[in-house]
């Protein structure tokens, strides 16, 4: 079985910057907060809206924004539906 990957909240509409999408939204931040501050750079992760889409990313520091980016693993989006 496979070890699930943590959850960071994304919007597609919140912007792309170069090579991934720009985390800086409160729900990101949280998610971010919750994995602490040591070894963000290149983790693994999934990022998510809920109800439409995750994919796996890694995150990458982006001096120029000052901000999380999650830049994604090509092949890994799944679109989701909304559960009744």
């Amino acid at each position: 079985m496979m070890e699930k990957l943590p959850r960071i909240f994304f919007d597609t509409n919140e912007g792309w910057h170069e090579t991934g999408y720009i985390l800086r939204l409160p729900c990101s931040k949280v998610d971010l907060s919750a994995l602490g501050s040591n070894h963000l750079e290149g983790m693994l992760v999934t990022i998510y809206m809920p109800n439409e889409l995750e994919m796996d990313a890694r995150l990458h520091w982006d001096k120029s924004l000052g901000d999380w980016l999650a830049r994604p693993v090509k092949g890994s989006i799944r679109y989701l539906t909304a559960r009744d």
